[in-house]
């Protein structure tokens, strides 16, 4: 972004600046059609996380796992925006691009903490399933929809 706003910059450059630019922008909206079990990963307003079931302590415990929030106004800048040349968009300017890097961060920091739980509780599951193959026994909790208010703990909330 600096460099497209440099005295000095020439027009092949700033060709290639924007070359860059689209080609980033299209990997964004290639990863933001991914999904996992048919749930998507990413919204384009505020929605409700995905919620993976992990057992836990003997009960099902909901670990939330954000949706990445794609129509922010700096992530929307992004989509609709240029960085120079006769392609239709605005020209994006050092605060929208900031905007969208903020709001992108926010979402990346989210989801590693999230992440971790949900590795963490993985390696419990690991664990477990070698205790069992050396002869010890378990017995899952019950199943979450024959239990009161879905069953499952939702730790995230008390967040």
């Amino acid at each position: 972004m600096t460099d497209s706003r440099a005295r000095h910059a020439t027009e092949t450059a700033l060709n290639a600046l924007q070359v860059r630019f689209e080609a980033a922008r299209e990997e964004i909206k290639k990863e933001s059609m991914a999904t996992y079990d048919h749930v998507a990963l990413y919204c384009v307003a505020k929605s409700p996380p995905v919620v993976v079931a992990v057992p836990s302590a003997g009960e099902w415990e909901g670990l939330a796992l954000d949706r990445v929030n794609i129509g922010t106004p700096g992530m929307i800048a992004i989509e609709t925006g240029k960085i120079c040349g006769d392609s239709p968009g605005l020209c994006l300017d050092e605060g929208s691009v900031k905007r969208a890097l903020n709001d992108w961060r926010k979402a990346c920091v989210s989801n590693r903490l999230q992440w971790g739980l949900l590795v963490e509780r993985l390696h419990r599951v690991s664990r477990r399933m070698i205790s069992l193959e050396s002869g010890k026994t378990w017995s899952p909790p019950k199943d979450p929809e024959s239990l009161s208010q879905d069953g499952i703990r939702k730790p995230h909330r008390s967040n």
